[in-house]
């Protein structure tokens, strides 16, 4: 897990790294959003992905192993993320969108 010792959080909570790797990762979805509210969704899900393969890269840079099976769990919690305000988007549209009078017009 990117900036903690390893396995230090997985003997003391017993969660499997990859889980805590794609709930970090939503997390850093859902900031980004807040921090870039025009920005949509997909471009939020790229720059999380971006992000994730940084701190991948920079692990390597300091003696800890890259891992690409941790970059698919940052994969996992973004996707979760996108689709999950895709979803919410598209409801929205539905429920906002003014009914059309059949007969006018």
């Amino acid at each position: 897990m990117t900036g903690c010792p390893r396995n230090r959080v997985q003997a003391t909570a017993g969660i499997s790294d990859k889980v805590i790797h794609a709930v970090l990762f939503a997390g850093v979805s859902v900031s980004l959003s807040a921090l870039l509210p025009r920005w949509k969704a997909p471009a939020i899900f790229a720059l999380t992905l971006l992000l994730a393969a940084a701190s991948e890269v920079l692990q390597s840079q300091v003696g800890r192993e890259a891992s690409v099976g941790d970059l698919m769990a940052d994969a996992v919690g973004a996707s979760f993320v996108l689709g999950l305000t895709l979803l919410l988007n598209l409801r929205h549209s539905a429920t906002s969108a003014e009914p059309k009078d059949p007969l006018a017009d």
